[in-house]
């Protein structure tokens, strides 16, 4: 915890420094595209289906967190705007989301070092193969058992893998 003169003094120094962008929700209600220039780190805290759907772009984002103060649940057509908005992101965190199918369109981000993701997943596809860099992935899934159908053998950079269920490597 932190006095909150204290935090405000960090926001302000994270944002004069462009290591931080605070977005408040009344940012996010009143435009239809939000852009977001030159911050590389993007945490979304609060109103966080109003975020997805006003359609954010952030060229220079390599960080994308997500802590919602309720669990949210996200449908597949609602996760396909982080290839196009964030193409050079390298984290991924969206753990608090419910995701209900996993996001195959994540494997066109190629700089991508650690996914975290939530959701009904039975099968962990193949494709993240293709991510060459990746390092960490974590997948916490309401299914008992989970397909991963990664070749992480060949992944010369992957060195950690989490599941909540009872997991099958091909």
């Amino acid at each position: 915890r932190v006095h909150d003169m204290l935090r405000d003094l960090c926001l302000k120094e994270a944002s004069e420094e462009k290591f931080l962008q605070v977005i408040k929700g009344h940012q996010i209600l009143d435009s239809n595209s939000l852009i977001i220039p030159y911050h590389r780190r993007l945490c979304v805290h609060s109103h966080v289906m109003n975020f997805i759907h006003s359609r954010p772009s952030g060229p220079h984002v390599r960080s994308f967190l997500c802590f919602p103060c309720e669990e949210k649940e996200l449908s597949r057509e609602h996760t396909s705007f982080i290839h196009e908005s964030f193409k050079l992101v390298r984290v991924i965190d969206m753990m608090s989301i419910n995701i209900s199918r996993f996001p195959i369109e994540i494997t066109q981000l190629v700089h991508l070092r650690y996914i975290a993701l939530f959701g009904n997943f039975k099968v962990v596809p193949p494709s993240i193969s293709k991510l060459w860099s990746l390092k960490s992935l974590i997948v916490d899934t309401t299914s008992r058992d989970l397909d991963i159908q990664v070749d992480i053998w060949k992944m010369s950079q992957f060195r950690h893998l989490r599941t909540s269920g009872s997991s099958r490597l091909h």
